[in-house]
């Protein structure tokens, strides 16, 4: 699955995104759905690694802060494909980068 990021900036959240239809239910909402591995869900194991992280209320994201204020977009977008197996789309005003698995 590809998820879009926007990187947080003073005062603002970053979000992860992904289509709404897939956060409607609990069957395919992206992180409803994860089957847990290790005993740790990804939005745990994300958690774990100094982010902020709680699902939008629509279900067509989260919104995250790495709580050290220090790590780049592709050092989040690292982590958000080492937590959840997600490529990344990492979005900005003027360009967009992918990330992907391999």
């Amino acid at each position: 699955m590809q998820v879009d990021y926007y990187h947080q900036k003073q005062n603002v959240y970053g979000n992860i995104m992904w289509g709404k239809e897939l956060g409607k239910n609990d069957t395919t909402h992206p992180v409803n759905s994860i089957q847990v591995k290790d005993n740790i869900h990804p939005l745990e194991k994300f958690r774990s690694l100094g982010y902020y992280a709680s699902c939008f209320s629509e279900g067509d994201g989260i919104a995250i802060r790495d709580e050290s204020e220090q790590k780049t977009p592709g050092m989040v977008a690292d982590d958000i494909i080492s937590c959840f197996g997600w490529d990344v789309c990492i979005k900005t005003k003027t360009k967009v980068n992918r990330v992907r698995l391999d």
